[in-house]
């Protein structure tokens, strides 16, 4: 075996994969009320191209206080920060 492969796969050992997980709707204890926008032409009839962006979701601690954050964004009208408590 290569080096570069021998020492590839022992970093790859060294990660633990938690696979057990699952989602559970919290949306109406989280207070969020974000609601998404998209263009007009994007809601009637889905058209891949090049101006098909804008939409997404980001966790992150933004404010450096131990908490992810979530911050939306919007294709049409303003994108949201809303900080985790």
């Amino acid at each position: 075996m290569p080096a570069r492969k021998k020492a590839q796969m022992n970093t790859v050992r060294q990660f633990k994969v938690f696979y057990g997980f699952q989602f559970t709707d919290k949306l109406k204890e989280s207070g969020i009320k974000f609601i998404h926008h998209a263009v007009d032409d994007a809601t009637k009839s889905f058209r891949l191209t090049h101006y098909d962006h804008g939409n997404g979701v980001v966790v992150a601690d933004v404010d450096g206080d131990g908490l992810y954050d979530i911050y939306f964004v919007n294709q049409v009208g303003g994108n949201e920060l809303w900080k985790n408590l």
